[in-house]
């Protein structure tokens, strides 16, 4: 494996790291704006937008927009994935006693 392998796997790890904080903390902030994000996450907007595209790309995340402001968007977990995220906090509960 080459040196340079190893520098493009490691990029791909931090993006795909902070993807996973973006996330999460969207599900626990549902209609976040890419600066609430951001200031929630701890990062730069210009991350935070990368991030946000790829994981609405990938089907995670929905945008909601404004119809009277269309640069007002805010972002919350696609269906499916609020669908897992409420039973996975379900279950978690569940077994606590």
């Amino acid at each position: 494996m080459c040196a340079a392998g190893l520098v493009n796997e490691d990029a791909c790890q931090r993006a795909y790291h902070s993807d996973r904080e973006v996330l999460a903390w969207l599900a626990a902030h549902e209609g976040a704006t890419t600066r609430q994000v951001a200031v929630g996450v701890g990062v730069s907007e210009r991350v935070v937008i990368r991030n946000l595209e790829r994981l609405t790309e990938d089907g995670l995340l929905v945008v909601v927009q404004d119809g009277e402001t269309p640069a007002l968007r805010s972002y919350r977990l696609a269906p499916w994935a609020a669908a897992e995220e409420q039973r996975r906090r379900g279950s978690r509960g569940s077994g606590e006693t």
